[in-house]
């Protein structure tokens, strides 16, 4: 043997160099730190899917677009509660990363945001069951996908398809950073 080319060994059995710690596992210091990035990555996407979809949506009620007029019908005062209620969430969603971040244990974030998307979750599985029968409304179906359409008039019996897909697809998104956030938990 070449002197000095193996490192030594504890005794007659072990292959494991002297000196090397018995447990190779990475200290949980270290494992707690990479689920917190894990949470806080899930956190920072279901907020950022917040504003990426709801502000535009704001944006076509607010501003009475042809696809809002034919997903949700005329203006009315239900409409203006809807609209303050995703505008409620688009600024929830902006501000919340900045408590995340300012709070060092990150736990006042994390609770908070939760409470937001478990909201969310809730709101979006309820809608298709709160639609309280027929709306008609005088505006086409700008994507002429619309149960009962005709020249000009526009029936329907469901909710609209197009925001209540979106909004399960993204309650779906949420419940799966709910569950990072559950088992990435301390308790």
């Amino acid at each position: 043997r070449i002197k000095g080319a193996f490192p030594p060994r504890n005794d007659a059995f072990s292959r494991r160099p002297t000196g090397e710690p018995d447990n190779l596992a990475p200290p949980a210091s270290s494992v707690m730190e990479q689920g917190l990035q894990v949470e806080t990555c899930f956190l920072i996407a279901s907020l950022g899917m917040n504003v990426g979809i709801l502000s535009p949506l704001s944006v076509m009620i607010y501003f009475d677009h042809p696809w809002a007029k034919a997903w949700y019908g005329t203006h009315t005062v239900a409409r203006s509660i809807l609209l303050s209620m995703y505008m409620s969430i688009v600024v929830a969603s902006l501000s919340l990363p900045v408590v995340l971040f300012l709070d060092a244990t990150q736990e006042l974030g994390r609770f908070l945001i939760a409470g937001l998307l478990v909201f969310q979750i809730l709101q979006s599985f309820l809608t298709p069951f709160t639609d309280s029968g027929r709306i008609e409304t005088d505006h086409a179906d700008p994507m002429g996908k619309m149960a009962g359409h005709t020249a000009g008039r526009v029936s329907r019996y469901l909710p609209p398809i197009g925001p209540v897909a979106c909004h399960l697809g993204m309650a779906m998104f949420h419940g799966i950073t709910l569950g990072v956030v559950l088992v990435f938990s301390e308790t």
